[in-house]
């Protein structure tokens, strides 16, 4: 839950920047702009590779958004997925899920065609997809592994004197 919280807060986070940087209230370009600065070390937030909304950009490009957006429908869909497979995603089928980015990626780099915000968007989600149903059931596996799921004090059996 906490994972699914924590992706939905994250989303959240990349469509309120525009909606602050577009807002006439008071400190709202301010934060807006404070936010972009938050997801700067994690994206370059090209603006012609970005999304807009409320005529200004997202705080993340398409592809991060994608990637973001793909990751938290994975973590809330896993309880559905996990139930029709047998085993936890592994590295080769993380890997297919990234291969349309790289094809995307490699494609405009070789000049064979030239990505759009919908191309990176789209491979963005399958990416993110990917990525959310390997890291879910690792974050689960570390949650049920913690301290903090087990009781803190235990009580020894009664003796009888």
């Amino acid at each position: 839950m906490a994972l699914a919280v924590g992706g939905f807060a994250w989303c959240g986070l990349i469509i309120l920047s525009p909606f602050l940087l577009a807002s006439s209230a008071p400190g709202g370009a301010e934060t807006g702009f404070l936010l972009r600065v938050f997801f700067s070390p994690v994206c370059h937030q090209e603006i012609a590779r970005s999304l807009s909304l409320w005529s200004k950009p997202l705080a993340v490009c398409a592809r991060c958004t994608g990637i973001y957006a793909g990751f938290t429908l994975a973590v809330f869909a896993y309880p559905v997925v996990r139930a029709r497979w047998s085993q936890p995603l592994r590295l080769p089928g993380l890997a297919a899920f990234l291969v349309l980015t790289v094809l995307d990626y490699a494609g405009t780099l070789a000049g064979i065609w030239e990505n759009t915000a919908l191309s990176r968007l789209a491979t963005g989600l399958v990416a993110g997809a990917g990525l959310g149903l390997f890291l879910t059931p690792a974050w689960i596996a570390l949650w049920r592994g913690s301290p903090y799921t087990k009781p803190h004090v235990s009580f020894p059996a009664s003796r009888k004197l």
